[in-house]
């Protein structure tokens, strides 16, 4: 019963031969692959490992079979000797010896190969042994073969079929030749469903196929037929019995199918007519997902007959609701009884793999409805994309209204996103994804986007769509007042489906159409696009329902805009349909069709499809990149951001993911899993990671040995494997590159693992020993030395206090006047007014003379703070040596006891988080916006490029840029910034410190501190200053800002992300490139961020000239043409410049 239970899972498996997956068994000893040493397993060796070949597993065409280990893997030994050949009929023992010694004869073809074929479904290659006596090393196959079932591939049998503990089939031989292959596997998938030998064990000896009685084979079952398919095609069919079977009988479990009559039918019917493959009369190109089903797996609607399944294991964001009851009519679709809803994260996306891969034409359709499934009565607003591109806002009209949006295009990878991006109008949600695969040429344009599509005629509570439309397209219906439905029972275009390139109308479509209600009168259709694309494609059928009689005549032409589309008039015949396109460059679509005058009936019209023109063309992660790091993600089972493309856009890269942008295709660079809580094995998929630099696994539970593909991934500059339960020796090859300073390794943490290359067991024992010792005395050292601290603590602390508080006055009293605590408590009239307050302590306001100032004072209860007392030295220290017009200027300081001030010039006009917020009465121009921005930058410029060594600020936000009485910005609070240590450091290890919203994350994640830290500070200042939003959204939802305007970026206007209280009033170009130079600085990688001085320069190309400036330009030019001596001072080319001549034209 066992096997039968298994039997339905086995068809499938057993010939999944495509992916290409590494096996992750890897030998003990490294001299055992031939792909490391120039020797293979001795003879000596063999014996060693099979026990003197004490146990037997089986026997082959080739020999017989041994049980061994090496180390902890157990291995299948298959020996070719001498005395092997005896037992086998000498023609399948010459071959055996010849394959044999083709397949090892040359051990660098060997290595290539063993490089090149690996797959899961193939039994896997450890190792071998040459010269008298040869020997293959497999993987052993700890469930046997499929024996129960006897037989072949030139040799496929049940015996070659081997299982894994989780039945998983292996093909062990190989054989190249189709016409052997095939009718084998049809032998063998026979024996599966029947459960009966390949020749029956009665004496007639009869034949399994004849038994079946299979046409297309001879009585001795081994001949060809006709027509024998690919597998790829066997594959396709036979996973879709699999999922058939799944979603109708068995939803929550593998498959026990071997009483279910109807199941086998159909899968004898795939047998008998293998080269039959009708892709356009079954669901093989369709993905059909029900959003937000939880009570099953999978069903099959009953109005279509087209199988559902649960979006469950397609995506771990998200929350699954059931729409209200009240709302749940009898004739409602199935798909949307429930929906699944996202009230976390601003972008969540499914990633769906496409059913014929990359380069192949979809139509991709979403569908929604709402149904008050939160109970709330309101109706979200969101917008959905393709990948990185917008595709439209999804905008509901009530509960039960149903939104689909469909487009039809070419997938650029093997894989589609379809986000939900929340633009803080409610939440998203969806009911249900389809993708249909459509031919190649359909349609002629790549790339459209649906905005309606109508049968005429049809009645008003009716749609059509699959079974009767084979590409799934919905049809609704159309009607007016002034026309007369038609209809005929009779099938239109009975011999085919399309036309060219165009999947003509179903015939249940074509088979309704409208005439006008007055016979004389013409048919008039009005359509009017409400969204705008660089052109609109139109498709316009008509098909003769009517028999004529012979005095009877339909003649009409069409007039698209008052244009005539057809070049002579349209004549019908009887049941055939006729298609005309239209291309339109503006959205108004005004369709006449009329009636010639020979005509004695009115013209007709029955179906119309609508497209618009829409660019979804983008970057995406290299594929084969976003492959592997999509099968780590599955291995591994992560649950992070882990959606849409990995690496685009840059706003939503994936977490502990860094990509390379240098060439067509972003390449991953960079992985950091620490801590991650993975177990298991080191997965293969790391190694299809080509351009991978930096991977860190490190605090992990990875179990197994250290894999020999990673010295083959030949950009590897890091590897941090720490803290996991790794075992074995490191790959020699990953030892050398460490010692050659080409890679830099940490695998420490790993108590069974030998990084020497000796994995003896006395090793073992003493480095635990050792670890152990020196972890106790490490232990004892720290007590001892807490124990001495704690007693000088209390005597110490306030010594050191002032000792540290002296530093500034060190640091400031040579250029900075000093005031006593007393004049500072008369110059802020007793600490009044309360202006501010900074990373290291209180503003308030105050005058020292006329002058206006801001005294920071560090109170008492903060010079208890370490910390605060820190970072206002800190900012002491700077000012002592930093100068800048950018800069808040320092007046002077208060060092006084336990009393500790800075005193500022002060800034009247407040910070600039204050005016960029709706508190503010005051809205900054876009000039003030972009002149600010240039201030900052400039400031910033200096602490990074002109001061020695260089600063970083550390807290750059909206709230510590000051505005002047002219609205000129100034960067202010430096209590958190950090010199670098050394003039030609480019970065600095230092305990994470910022705000969040501000705060670098490549910093946050690796406490890297460099000034491309500071520049994604300033490019989210940048993009408050654009939008008028801030870093973070007071909503619910606590949207970022990058994020926010990501969303907002792909086929949008500037005008929709340019703060709207500017009312239009700014030059497009001007906010177009501020927004290019603000999502630069906020690129996940550092080192696509820009220097500062590169921003500064491109954003004073930004900054428009006002009247003065300008009137002050033109005065500088005149007095220097009037100056006779300046003039004659000048060169010639100067005053071309100045002139605005050329020395010719004058």
């Amino acid at each position: 019963m066992h096997h039968q239970n298994n039997s339905c899972y086995i068809i499938v498996v057993v010939t999944l031969i495509g992916h290409k997956l590494y096996s992750n068994l890897y030998l003990e000893l490294e001299k055992v692959l031939p792909f490391q040493t120039e020797q293979g397993v001795t003879y000596e060796e063999v014996l060693r490992i099979t026990n003197n070949f004490a146990r037997v597993l089986g026997k082959g065409g080739f020999g017989t079979v041994f049980h061994s280990c090496l180390g902890n893997t157990q291995v299948a030994v298959k020996m070719l000797s001498p005395s092997g050949f005896s037992s086998r009929e000498p023609a399948i023992s010459g071959r055996g010896t010849y394959n044999y010694k083709q397949s090892i004869e040359n051990r660098h073809l060997l290595a290539e190969l063993l490089a090149k074929v690996h797959h899961k479904c193939l039994t896997a290659l450890i190792g071998y042994c040459e010269g008298n006596n040869v020997a293959l090393i497999h993987e052993c196959m700890s469930n046997g073969d499929l024996s129960g079932l006897p037989i072949v591939h030139r040799d496929i049998k049940p015996q070659t079929c081997t299982l894994s503990w989780v039945i998983l089939n292996c093909q062990r031989s190989f054989l190249v030749k189709k016409t052997h292959m095939y009718p084998h596997f049809g032998v063998v998938l026979h024996e599966i469903i029947t459960g009966e030998p390949a020749i029956s064990k009665t004496e007639e000896r009869t034949h399994i196929i004849k038994w079946i009685i299979l046409p297309c084979f001879s009585q001795e079952g081994l001949r060809d037929c006709n027509g024998v398919p690919t597998m790829t095609q066997v594959v396709t069919e036979l996973k879709d019995c699999l999922a058939m079977y799944l979603m109708i009988y068995h939803p929550n479990h593998l498959c026990f199918f071997m009483g279910n009559l109807n199941f086998i039918e159909y899968v004898f019917q795939l047998l008998w007519n293998l080269p039959i493959i009708v892709h356009a009369q079954n669901q093989s190109g369709f993905v059909s997902i029900d959003c937000g089903l939880v009570d099953e797996a999978s069903y099959k609607d009953e109005t279509t007959s087209i199988y559902y399944t649960s979006d469950a294991s397609i995506i771990d964001t998200g929350e699954c609701h059931n729409i209200s009851p009240k709302y749940k009519a009898s004739s409602l679709a199935k798909q949307f009884w429930n929906v699944r809803s996202f009230p976390e994260r601003i972008r969540n996306c499914y990633t769906l793999k496409v059913p014929q891969g990359r380069s192949s034409k979809y139509l991709l359709r979403a569908r929604f409805m709402y149904g008050n499934y939160d109970g709330k009565d309101s109706l979200p607003q969101f917008d959905i994309y393709l990948g990185t591109k917008w595709w439209q806002s999804v905008v509901l009209k009530d509960p039960t209204s149903v939104i689909t949006k469909e487009i039809i295009f070419v997938a650029a990878s093997d894989y589609v996103h379809v986000c939900l991006v929340n633009t803080n109008k409610g939440t998203p949600f969806i009911s249900a994804l389809e993708i249909r695969v459509l031919d190649s040429d359909a349609y002629l344009i790549n790339s459209i986007e649906l905005l309606a599509r109508y049968d005429i005629g049809l009645q008003e509570d009716k749609t059509v769509r699959y079974p009767d439309d084979v590409h799934d397209r919905i049809w609704t219906p159309y009607n007016s007042k002034d026309w007369k439905q038609i209809n005929t029972s009779l099938a239109i275009d009975k011999e085919s489906s399309s036309y060219n390139f165009l999947p003509l109308p179903a015939s249940t479509v074509m088979e309704t159409a409208a005439i006008p209600t007055n016979n004389n009168a013409n048919i008039e259709f009005n359509f009017y696009p409400k969204h705008n694309a660089s052109a609109y494609y139109v498709y316009f059928f008509v098909a003769e329902i009517q028999k004529l009689e012979a005095n009877q005549f339909r003649d009409f032409n069409f007039f698209v805009n008052g244009d005539l589309l057809n070049g002579s008039p349209v004549n019908l015949k009887y049941l055939q349909s006729v298609y005309y396109i239209s291309i339109l460059e503006k959205p108004r679509l005004e369709l006449w069709i009329n009636k010639t005058t020979r005509s004695t009936l009115p013209p007709l019209f029955s179906a119309i499809e609508i497209y618009m023109t829409k660019n979804f063309s983008q970057s995406q992660t290299d594929q084969t990149d976003a492959s592997a790091i999509m099968n780590v993600k599955l291995n591994y089972g992560i649950k992070r951001n882990w959606q849409g493309d990995p690496c685009i856009p840059l706003s939503y890269m994936w977490d502990g993911v860094n990509c390379s942008y240098a060439g067509s295709s972003p390449r991953i660079i960079y992985l950091n899993l620490s801590s991650s809580g993975l177990t298991g094995n080191i997965t293969s998929a790391i190694s299809n990671l080509k351009s991978i630099e930096y991977l860190d696994l490190s605090n992990n539970s990875l179990t197994g040995s250290v894999p020999y593909f990673l010295s083959q991934l030949h950009s590897l500059r890091v590897l941090n494997m720490e803290g996991n339960q790794l075992t074995g020796a490191v790959p020699m090859q990953l030892r050398e590159n460490s010692n050659n300073g080409m890679l830099k390794t940490s695998f420490g943490g790993n108590q069974g693992l030998c990084y020497s290359g000796s994995c003896s067991n006395s090793n073992k024992v003493v480095v635990p020993l050792v670890a152990s010792l020196g972890g106790a005395f490490v232990i004892l050292a720290t007590a001892i030395t807490s124990f001495l601290i704690f007693k000088r603590h209390s005597v110490a602390s306030e010594m050191g206090n002032l000792r540290a508080y002296s530093r500034i006055k060190m640091e400031l009293e040579s250029n900075k006047q000093q005031f006593s605590y007393a004049e500072v408590q008369k110059i802020t009239k007793n600490f009044k007014r309360v202006v501010g307050k900074g990373a290291s302590g209180i503003v308030y306001h105050g005058y020292v003379g006329d002058t206006e100032v801001a005294v920071k004072m560090l109170s008492p209860s903060d010079s208890n703070s370490a910390q605060a007392y820190l970072q206002f030295q800190a900012e002491a220290k700077l000012l002592a040596v930093a100068h800048h017009k950018c800069l808040t200027p320092l007046i002077g300081y208060c060092d006084d006891g336990t009393n500790m001030a800075l005193i500022y010039e002060y800034m009247p006009n407040g910070d600039l988080a204050y005016h960029l917020s709706d508190k503010s009465e005051t809205i900054l121009s876009w000039q003030q916006r972009i002149q600010i921005a240039v201030d900052t930058a400039e400031g910033l410029e200096y602490l990074h490029e002109g001061c020695c060594p260089g600063v970083v600020h550390r807290d750059i936000k909206s709230k510590n840029i000051l505005l002047t009485e002219k609205f000129r910005g100034k960067l202010a609070d430096f209590g958190l910034a950090k010199i670098y240590p050394n003039e030609n450091d480019t970065h600095m290890c230092t305990v994470v410190a910022g705000t969040p919203g501000y705060l670098d994350p490549l910093y946050h994640r690796s406490s890297k501190l460099s000034e491309k830290s500071d520049v994604y500070s300033f490019g989210v200042v940048l993009l408050e200053i654009i939008t008028g939003h801030p870093a973070i959204t007071k909503t619910e939802e606590k949207v970022h800002i990058i994020r926010l305007v990501g969303s907002m970026l792909s086929e949008r206007e500037v005008n929709d992300v340019v703060d709207p209280r500017l009312e239009g009033n700014f030059d497009v170009d001007s906010a177009k490139k501020v927004l290019d130079i603000a999502m630069a600085c906020v690129a996940a990688a550092s080192i696509n961020r820009p220097a500062m001085s590169y921003v500064v320069a491109q954003l004073k190309k930004c900054l428009p000239a006002d009247d003065d400036d300008v009137q002050n330009r033109i005065t500088v030019v005149n007095h220097l043409l009037h100056d006779s001596d300046i003039h004659q001072s000048l060169p010639g080319s100067i005053i071309d410049i100045i002139s605005g001549q050329s020395s010719l034209e004058r």
